[in-house]
């Protein structure tokens, strides 16, 4: 997760933050009282309080800030990834071709080919990462919504693709017919990309 740069500095908008269940929002002027009010009103909705409640609270402010005021949990400036309106866009993107496949009673790509395309993605350098905690933004439990609950090897390495903007756990398993009609508007793929086949 994410963290500060300058705890002790207010961040831009103020110490702000959403809860991913109930989606009210909170603004404080600390973030010791943000910890206390979002944690109260789980509480009061009888919703469980992580015990990292604090981390997950900051991750979510870095990622609403521009690049370079958070670092990652190996102390460097974090420059490079995607925001949260970025990465909310990237589930919608996923979520809309899921539904085209769904659709046209197309058949998702095999367990095989879906393992051989991942393999790709998770070395690829457009395959940017999404900050935080996926379980905790919501987004796991949508993955293994579209995707049926199958998985590959390397779900650990997949993020966001950059050039198509749809999450790679769920490209990987999109048909090839699908996956060519979507392929139309995004831009030349990197040389070894599996789409390149299509």
């Amino acid at each position: 997760m994410l963290k500060l740069a300058k705890p002790n500095v207010t961040p831009p908008g103020g110490h702000t933050y959403e809860d991913a269940d109930t989606k009210h929002r909170f603004k404080e002027p600390s973030m010791q009282a943000l910890l206390k009010s979002a944690s109260a009103h789980r509480v009061a909705n009888n919703l469980p309080v992580p015990s990292d409640f604090a981390a997950i609270i900051e991750d979510w402010i870095c990622l609403h800030l521009p690049p370079g005021l958070c670092k990652t949990e190996s102390g460097h400036l974090a420059r490079r990834g995607l925001n949260y309106s970025t990465a909310s866009a990237a589930i919608r993107m996923s979520s809309t071709v899921s539904r085209i496949m769904r659709r046209s009673s197309r058949k998702p790509a095999s367990q095989k080919v879906a393992t051989q395309r991942a393999s790709l993605c998770a070395s690829c350098e457009h395959n940017l990462r999404m900050s935080g905690c996926l379980g905790c933004r919501g987004i796991k439990g949508i993955i293994q919504e579209m995707r049926g609950g199958k998985g590959t090897s390397f779900d650990k390495k997949l993020h966001v693709c950059g050039v198509t903007g749809m999450l790679n756990h769920i490209q990987v398993f999109i048909d090839a017919v699908t996956i060519k009609e979507a392929k139309r508007k995004a831009r030349s793929f990197p040389q070894n990309c599996w789409m390149n086949e299509l």
